[in-house]
């Protein structure tokens, strides 16, 4: 009796071992800075320097801004800059700025190889008008532009679920000194990892030994 209830403790604990953990807590989240401040073409308000961080738990593997006045366009998008092991690439919009090519687009888009928690990237990205005006303040066409929509900006998480992505759509801002600060964050419930259960080895072992016991009772 007692070998047979050792037995089936073994086994619950085998059992138990198996269980599934609880969902880990981890959190996607972006900064997006928008800076026109400076007084060359690069960074003016035509041509604000855009600077992506990530301030989230997971590697962020692509990100796109889609401007919500129909009226304007994105004429390029220049000086993409990204950290060592997170190579860039521009996926969607014009890498070329001079405003007569005719290329232009409502949406670029990038990816990285991998932008990891606390990393940055940054690029420049001129604002025209579908009229053939070039110089434009950025600020009167991605948010502060009265009724027209606003701009949206996506960013794209790596995890153990899936890709997820993060919606931000810029909101009004003064914007004052020419730069402009948006932040996105979310909480996710991510699979926890599953290794070997520390009990799983003994309890194996435990239930082996019984067998053998048991066949040397029974002969």
């Amino acid at each position: 009796m007692r070998l047979a209830f050792l037995a089936r403790a073994a086994t619950a604990a085998c059992a138990l071992s198996f269980l599934p953990a609880a969902a880990e807590a981890a959190t996607l989240g972006f900064d997006l800075t928008i800076d026109g401040s400076a007084s060359s073409v690069i960074g003016s308000t035509n041509v604000p320097v855009l600077t992506l961080v990530n301030t989230g738990d997971h590697a962020l593997i692509g990100f796109s801004l889609t401007i919500g006045d129909a009226a304007f366009n994105f004429d390029g998008l220049v000086n993409l800059v990204a950290p060592v092991g997170a190579t860039a690439l521009v996926i969607e919009g014009d890498n070329n700025i001079n405003g007569i090519d005719g290329v232009n687009t409502d949406r670029v888009a990038l990816t990285f190889d991998s932008l990891q928690p606390g990393q940055s990237a940054s690029f420049a990205l001129d604002v025209d008008s579908d009229a053939g005006v070039f110089q434009q303040d950025y600020r009167t066409i991605l948010f502060n532009n009265g009724a027209a929509e606003n701009a949206l900006a996506e960013a794209t998480f790596a995890s153990a679920s899936g890709p997820t992505t993060l919606a931000l759509v810029l909101d009004d801002q003064p914007a004052t000194d020419g730069i402009a600060r948006f932040s996105a964050e979310q909480a996710i419930s991510a699979p926890p990892s599953v290794p070997l259960p520390g009990t799983l080895p003994l309890a194996l072992a435990a239930i082996a030994g019984f067998g053998f016991l048991s066949r040397r009772r029974a002969g």
